[in-house]
C-alpha cells in the first residue's frame, strides 16, 4: 500500500511541469496571434498605400466633400484652393466650378468669381446651378457697377421663367436701367436723349416696384432680402425725375401722368418729390410723415404703405441713408424743421453721422440760428478731430462768429484754423518732394502697418503701429476718400499677396528639398512613417516572444541537458546575453522612438529660440537708434553742427546691428536646414534591425540547442516541445512578413521620392515662369501708383493750401468789418457831434465867433490817409488826397 501511494506522488511530481507550462504557452500563442492580427492590417494598409498621394487618405470625392465643409464654415480661400484642383474632373469638375465661383465671391474677390461662374453659365449642365450663377452674376454686376455682359444675362433671363420674376433679377434689371438713365444724364444737354432717359427711370421704378412683401402661412408680411434696397432706389430716381424735369411716374405698376393735377414744372417737380418722401418714408419707420405722403394724390385700390424694419447692419445703413435722403429734400423744399429732426433720428454710430451733422449745421445758417449751427459744429470737432468735414467746418464757424459781430471768436476761430491747417500743408508739401515706398505709404494710410510692441525676450502680445512718414492725422480720412487712390492701394495689396504666395511657394520648395536630403526618407512621409515605427514594436514583441518560449523550454527540459550539450547550450545562452544588453538600449515602443525624435529636435528648437530672441534684440535696439537718429537730425542747424559726431556713430552703428542681423538670420537659416535632416535616421533604424536580427540568430541557435534533446524528452514533454516548435516557426512568420512589409515601404518611400523631385522640377520651372509675370505686373502696378499717388497728395495738399487761404481771408474779413463797423460808429457819433455843435452855435449866436475853439481835425475821417503838404504849404484839416474835405476811401 505504501509502495503504490509512493509511486502515485512521483507519477504527479513528474506530471506537475507539464501541467505548469501549460499557461506560459498560452500566453506565448495569444501573443503571436495578436501580432499576426495586427500585421494583417498594417500589410492591408500599405496594400493601398499607392492609392494615397503624400501620405493623405483624401481621394477625389473626398477633396469635394471638405471643400464644401470649409465653404460652409467660412473658410472660402481652403476651400477655393480643393476646388480648383478639381475643375478638371470628368465627373465633379462642372460642380467644383460653381463652388469654386461661390469660394471666390464669399471671399470678396468679385472679378475672379464673375470669370467661373460665366463658364457655370455656358456649360448649361444643370438649370438650378445656371440660375444661382445669373443671380450671382447680377448681383456682382451690381456691387462693383460694372455691367460687362447685362445685356446677355437679361435676354437669358427672359428664357428662364422660373427666375424672370425673382427680387434679385428684378433689382438688379431695375439698378441697371437707373444706371442708363443716370449715364444719360450726365452727358451735355445737346447731345443726350431725354426721353429715353426718362423711359429708363420709369423702367427702373418696375422693377423696384415689383419687389414687395409677401405673405406667409401665417398671414404675416414677409419682406424680401432686397426689398430696403428696391425701395430706396426707387426714391432716389424720383429724386433725379424731378430733377431733370419728368411729368409723370410709376406707383404699384401704374403710370401717374402728373399733368392731370397741374400745368406748373415746379409743382410736378414738388410732387415727385413728396412721392420719393413717400418711398423713403416706408425705410425710415416714422408715421409722422403721413402729413407729407397725402399730398401726393392716391391711385385707387392702392394698399396703405407698409414700413419696414432694419433687421442687420447693412438694412440699418440703408435706413439712415434714407433718412439723410428726407433731411435733403425737406431742406430743398424749405422745410428746414423738418429736415433738421431727419437728420436728428442718425444715429451716432452710423457712418453717415457726420454727414448729417455738417449738413443740419448749414439749415441752421440758412435760418440765422447761429448758435445751434455754432454747437453742431462743435460736436462735430468733439467726436472726430480729423473729420473731412472739419476744415470747412471750422471756416464755416468763424463766418457765423462774423455775422453775429463776435469779432474775438470769429478771429480765433480763422487764426486757429490757419494755424493747424498751415502746419498739414507744409507736411503735405514735404511728402510730395519725397520719394516713397508705396507698400509702407499705403498700409499707413489704411492702418496696417503693426508690429509687436517691444523687443527681446520679454517683449509683449500688444501690437503699435509704427510711422514711417508723418502723414499729418487731418489727411489720412481724405486720402481714404479718394476712391482712385484706394483702387490703386487694393491692387497693390493683391501684387503685394502674390509676391508674399510667391516667396513662401519658394520657401516651401526650398523646405522640400532640404527634407529630401534627410536622412530618413521613410520620415518624409507620415503614413510610412508610422507604419514603420509599428513594424518596430511588433518585431520587438515577437523578439520577447521568443525569449519566452526559451524561459519556458529551460523551465520544462533543464534536466535533460547533460555533458556535451551542456557547455553547447551555456555558450549560446552568452551569446544571446551579450546581444540582449543591447537591444534593451533600444526604444522598445512607438511612444519611446517619438521621444527620442523630440529630445534630438528639442536641442535644435533651443538653439533656434536663443537665436531668435537674439533677433528681437537686436532689432529693438536697431529701432532705438534709428530713432535717436531721426529726432537728433529734425534738430535745429546750429545744433545738428554739435551732433554731427553722435550721427556719424548713430550710422556706424546702425550699420553694425544690421550686419549682426544678418549673421544671426544666417546662422538661423543654417540650424533649420540641420533640424529639417532629423528624423529617425534610417541609418539608425538599419543598425538597430541588425542587432535585432543578430539577437533572433542567437535566439534561434540557442533553441536549437533545445531541440538536439528531443530524442531524450517522454511523450508528454514532446508534445509540449512541438507545440514550442510551431510557435518558433510562427514567430519566424512574422518576421519575414515583417521584413517583407519594412521592404514594401521603402520600396513606396523611393517611389514617392522620384515622383515628388519630378513635380519639383516642373513647380520650379513654373515658379519662374510665375516670377516673371509677377515683376511685369509689379512694375507696371508701381509706375500707375506712383502717378496716382503723387496726383492724391498734390489735390489734398491742394485742398489744405485753400482752406489756409480762406483763413488767412477770413482774417482780413474780420478786420475790414470791424473797421467798417467803428467807421460807421465814427460816422455816426461826428454826425452827432456836428449836430450839437450847431445847435450851439445858433443857440449863441451873441458870443463872437474869434472866441470859439473849433477844431476841425476833430471832425475828420480818421480812415482816410491823409495828403502829404508840400514844401513851405501848411496842410489843410480834413482834407484827403483827393483834396476834397471829408471824402474818406471805401474800407
Amino acid at each position: 500500500m505504501k509502495t503504490r501511494l509512493l509511486l502515485l506522488a512521483c507519477a504527479s511530481l513528474l506530471l506537475l511541469p507539464s501541467v505548469s507550462a501549460a499557461d506560459p504557452l498560452d500566453k506565448v500563442n495569444d501573443s503571436v496571434s495578436a501580432l499576426d492580427f495586427a500585421l494583417k492590417r498594417l500589410e492591408a494598409v500599405i496594400a493601398s498605400a499607392k492609392k494615397v498621394q503624400l501620405g493623405k487618405q483624401h481621394d477625389d470625392m473626398q477633396r469635394f466633400l471638405n471643400g464644401i465643409y470649409l465653404l460652409k464654415n467660412n473658410r472660402p480661400q481652403d476651400a477655393a484652393a480643393l476646388f480648383l484642383s478639381l475643375i478638371s474632373h470628368p465627373t465633379l469638375g462642372k460642380e467644383a466650378t460653381f463652388y469654386l465661383s461661390e469660394a471666390m465671391f464669399t471671399s470678396a474677390n468679385y472679378l475672379v468669381a464673375a470669370d467661373y461662374y460665366w463658364m457655370v453659365v455656358e456649360q448649361r449642365w444643370d438649370p438650378a446651378f445656371r440660375s444661382k450663377a445669373i443671380k450671382r452674376l447680377l448681383e456682382i454686376s451690381i456691387k462693383t457697377q460694372s455691367y460687362r455682359g447685362i445685356e446677355k444675362l437679361v435676354e437669358l433671363v427672359e428664357q428662364m421663367p422660373e427666375l424672370k420674376d425673382s427680387p434679385e433679377v428684378n433689382y438688379a434689371r431695375g439698378k441697371f436701367a437707373y444706371y442708363q438713365a443716370y449715364e444719360e444724364f450726365q452727358k451735355p444737354a445737346g447731345e443726350r436723349r431725354e426721353a429715353w432717359a426718362n423711359d429708363k427711370f420709369l423702367e427702373a421704378l418696375r422693377f423696384f416696384d415689383k419687389i414687395g412683401p409677401t405673405l406667409d402661412k401665417d398671414r404675416k408680411k414677409v419682406f424680401p432680402l432686397l426689398y430696403p434696397q428696391a425701395v430706396y432706389f426707387s426714391g432716389a430716381a424720383l429724386v433725379r425725375m424731378g430733377q431733370v424735369g419728368a411729368t409723370s411716374f410709376v406707383r404699384a405698376g401704374k403710370t401717374v401722368n402728373l399733368t392731370k393735377y397741374t400745368t406748373s414744372l415746379g409743382e410736378m417737380r414738388e410732387m415727385l418729390l413728396f412721392e420719393a418722401v413717400r418711398r423713403f418714408s416706408v425705410l425710415a419707420s416714422d408715421t409722422v410723415i403721413q402729413k407729407w405722403i397725402q399730398k401726393v394724390p392716391a391711385q385707387a385700390g392702392e394698399e396703405e404703405i407698409k414700413y419696414f424694419e432694419p433687421r442687420n447692419d447693412e438694412e440699418k445703413e440703408v435706413q439712415a441713408l434714407s433718412r439723410m435722403a428726407l433731411g435733403r429734400i425737406f431742406y430743398e423744399l424749405g422745410e428746414t424743421g423738418e429736415a433738421v429732426r431727419w437728420y436728428k433720428l442718425i444715429s451716432d454710430k452710423s457712418p453717415h453721422y457726420e454727414d448729417a451733422l455738417y449738413e443740419m449745421a448749414w439749415v441752421y445758417v440758412r435760418e440765422e440760428e447761429v448758435m445751434k449751427a455754432a454747437e453742431t459744429l462743435a460736436i462735430m470737432e468733439v467726436r472726430n478731430r480729423n473729420s473731412v468735414f472739419l476744415p470747412r467746418a471750422r471756416l464755416l464757424l468763424g463766418y457765423l462768429n462774423v455775422r453775429g459781430e463776435r469779432w474775438a471768436e470769429a478771429n480765433k476761430a480763422f487764426s486757429d484754423t490757419a494755424t493747424r491747417y498751415k502746419a498739414v500743408h507744409l507736411q503735405i508739401k514735404e511728402l510730395m518732394e519725397k520719394q516713397l515706398d508705396l507698400k509702407a505709404f499705403f498700409d499707413q494710410i489704411t492702418r496696417k502697418k503693426e508690429e509687436v510692441a517691444g523687443s527681446g525676450k520679454d517683449a509683449d502680445k500688444k501690437t503699435v503701429f509704427r510711422l514711417q512718414y508723418a502723414i499729418p492725422p487731418e489727411a489720412i480720412p481724405l486720402f481714404q476718400e479718394d476712391q482712385t487712390l484706394m483702387k490703386a492701394i487694393l491692387v497693390t495689396e493683391d501684387i503685394t499677396g502674390i509676391g508674399e504666395n510667391l516667396e513662401h511657394a519658394r520657401d516651401s520648395l526650398l523646405m522640400i528639398k532640404r527634407r529630401l536630403q534627410s536622412a530618413s526618407k521613410i520620415g518624409l512621409f507620415p503614413l510610412l512613417a508610422d507604419t514603420r515605427t509599428k513594424t518596430y514594436e511588433m518585431e520587438i514583441k515577437n523578439v520577447e516572444t521568443r525569449a519566452e518560449l526559451l524561459k519556458v523550454a529551460r523551465a520544462q527540459f533543464a534536466r535533460h541537458i547533460t555533458g556535451n550539450t551542456a557547455s553547447q547550450l551555456k555558450k549560446a545562452e552568452e551569446d544571446r546575453q551579450k546581444l540582449e544588453k543591447d537591444v534593451k538600449t533600444m526604444p522598445r515602443s512607438t511612444d519611446s522612438l517619438a521621444n527620442r525624435l523630440a529630445s534630438r529636435r528639442k536641442v535644435f528648437d533651443e538653439k533656434i529660440l536663443a537665436v531668435d530672441n537674439l533677433i528681437k534684440d537686436l532689432q529693438g535696439y536697431q529701432q532705438l537708434v534709428s530713432g535717436m537718429y531721426e529726432y537728433y537730425k529734425k534738430q535745429k542747424p546750429e545744433r545738428q553742427k554739435k551732433l554731427a559726431p553722435l550721427l556719424v556713430q548713430l550710422q556706424e552703428e546702425s550699420s553694425e546691428i544690421e550686419s549682426g542681423l544678418e549673421m544671426a538670420r544666417s546662422v538661423r537659416a543654417k540650424i533649420m536646414d540641420a533640424s529639417l535632416t532629423v528624423g529617425v535616421d534610417d541609418a539608425d533604424m538599419e543598425a538597430e534591425r541588425r542587432v535585432r536580427t543578430q539577437y533572433r540568430s542567437a535566439i534561434a541557435a540557442e533553441f536549437a540547442v533545445w531541440s538536439s534533446i528531443r530524442g531524450k524528452l517522454s511523450s508528454a514533454e514532446m508534445v509540449l516541445f512541438d507545440k514550442m516548435v510551431t510557435l518558433m516557426q510562427n514567430a519566424d512568420a512574422v518576421d519575414r512578413r515583417l521584413d517583407d512589409l519594412n521592404g514594401k515601404l521603402q520600396a513606396l518611400a523611393d517611389e514617392r521620392l522620384a515622383k515628388i523631385k519630378e513635380e519639383i522640377t516642373v513647380e520650379e520651372a513654373n515658379l519662374k515662369a510665375y516670377e516673371v509675370q509677377y515683376l511685369q505686373y509689379k512694375q507696371q502696378s508701381g509706375q500707375i501708383n506712383e502717378l496716382i499717388t503723387a496726383e492724391s497728395i498734390r489735390l489734398i495738399a491742394r485742398h489744405f493750401h485753400d482752406v489756409v487761404v480762406e483763413s488767412d481771408l477770413g482774417i482780413v474779413d474780420v478786420n475790414w468789418s470791424q473797421r467798417s463797423k467803428t467807421r460807421l460808429e465814427w460816422i455816426r457819433l461826428n454826425d452827432r457831434n456836428k449836430q450839437i455843435t450847431n445847435e450851439m452855435k445858433n443857440r449863441y449866436r451873441e458870443v463872437e465867433d474869434n472866441l470859439i475853439e473849433f477844431d476841425e481835425e476833430r471832425y475828420a475821417d480818421p480812415f482816410v490817409t491823409k495828403a502829404e503838404p508840400k514844401e513851405g504849404e501848411k496842410p489843410k484839416p480834413g482834407t484827403s488826397e483827393s483834396g476834397k474835405p471829408g471824402a474818406g476811401g471805401q474800407p
